[in-house]
């Protein structure tokens, strides 16, 4: 009798989990109706300067001119979401090994921010050319296979560091319009 009670137990444990496994999956779903970009997508201070974390502390840099009542202005005004671009280029460089965990902190910290003024938030990141103070761009990420592998660590990373969030109100754009030559003709912009 012991028997036939713990093959029944198994047997129906068994049927709950073929049942949940046949049931749809209930998926979070990030919806948007009104929003905008924040700041310029670019990283304002030079490489030479990332190291610093004077200098690219916090991150992104709109949060060194925008508050958490700017943001409420924005609910207020009937934004539902912002999109908030990353240049992924200093998670790639050797100037701010020292400050890549604070890096990431800062954009949770950032993306916590936009939550709390009522509005969603989509992590962009957002890749420029290369130029000028930056050495590493989309080009570089594209081309080299080394450099798109460390990028796609630092979208794992990112990814992981945002995880906690909810994703009603958090959405996460690993690339932004990547370009690639497709053929000989390229596709050069």
């Amino acid at each position: 009798m012991a028997l036939l009670t713990a093959m029944i137990k198994s047997l129906t444990a068994a049927l709950f989990v073929l049942v949940a496994l046949a049931l749809p999956g209930q998926a979070a779903t990030f919806s948007m109706k009104r929003g905008l970009n924040l700041d310029q997508w670019v990283t304002w201070p030079g490489e030479d300067q990332w190291g610093d974390a004077e200098a690219i502390l916090p991150y992104p840099e709109w949060r060194k001119f925008l508050g958490e009542n700017d943001l409420k202005a924005l609910k207020d005004a009937g934004l539902d979401f912002l999109r908030m671009p990353v240049d992924p280029s200093p998670f790639l460089s050797d100037q701010t090994v020292a400050l890549r965990d604070d890096l990431y902190a800062s954009v949770l910290d950032s993306v916590r921010m936009i939550n709390r003024a009522g509005l969603k938030v989509i992590v962009d990141m957002h890749l420029i050319p290369a130029g000028g103070s930056r050495k590493i761009g989309m080009a570089e990420v594209m081309d080299d296979p080394r450099t798109f592998d460390a990028y796609v660590e630092m979208v794992r990373k990112m990814a992981r560091t945002l995880a906690g969030e909810d994703p009603t109100q958090v959405a996460f754009e690993p690339m932004n319009e990547p370009i690639v030559d497709c053929d000989s003709d390229g596709t050069s912009l």
